[in-house]
């Protein structure tokens, strides 16, 4: 059963502020939800290609579906 355990704790992006940590945390959490490596985009993506396919029209902006139902400070 605990092999099956994932709580995320961040990943290592030097985070020293409360948000700074909860930045790392919603990494995290994005990363296992798409299943991504969480390697370096450089390693990951030519970036002359990204430039390119913007360029060229070829990327298109995604909105946020998630909005929250409450906001507290």
């Amino acid at each position: 059963m605990l092999e099956k355990l994932h709580s995320p704790v961040g990943l290592d992006i030097g985070a020293k502020t409360a948000g700074e940590i909860a930045l790392s945390i919603l990494a995290e959490v994005m990363m296992f939800m798409r299943s991504a490596s969480g390697k370096p985009m450089h390693e990951i993506k030519d970036p002359r290609k990204f430039i390119k396919d913007a360029l060229e029209g070829r990327l298109q902006e995604q909105s946020c579906s998630w909005r929250p139902t409450e906001f507290k400070m």
